[in-house]
């Protein structure tokens, strides 16, 4: 009964992976087409798509964010007092309450961790 019951989830298996080969073809062939009759619209689309794209969960400020992983690879460790106050003049800076919220969750964590 294994023997059987395995060649069924096999067999459903292929077709599922012809299936999606199939309509990976479509959409590509779909997508080709409406590029040569917008290439602005596809353009545009694909920019909105980078910035979405960015690695930022907390959704701050770029130049805050780089200066929070800074800080937060340095927790517990020293040069974690420099790259804090990086992060906090930045978000000063920029006006970002949820940076300066996350520097004062890095010093809490910096404290837990020297303790």
């Amino acid at each position: 009964m294994k023997c059987k019951a395995t060649h069924i989830f096999g067999v459903l298996f292929a077709w599922l992976l012809v299936a999606l080969c199939a309509a990976g073809i479509f959409l590509l062939s779909a997508a080709l087409a409406f590029r040569k009759k917008h290439p602005i619209l596809i353009i545009a689309l694909s920019a909105a798509l980078g910035l979405a794209a960015q690695n930022n969960p907390y959704a701050i400020d770029d130049e805050c964010y780089r200066y929070f992983q800074e800080s937060e690879m340095l927790v517990g460790k020293d040069g974690f007092e420099e790259a804090s106050e990086a992060l906090m003049r930045s978000a000063i800076l920029h006006n970002d309450t949820k940076a300066q919220t996350l520097y004062y969750v890095g010093r809490l964590k910096d404290y837990i961790r020297r303790i």
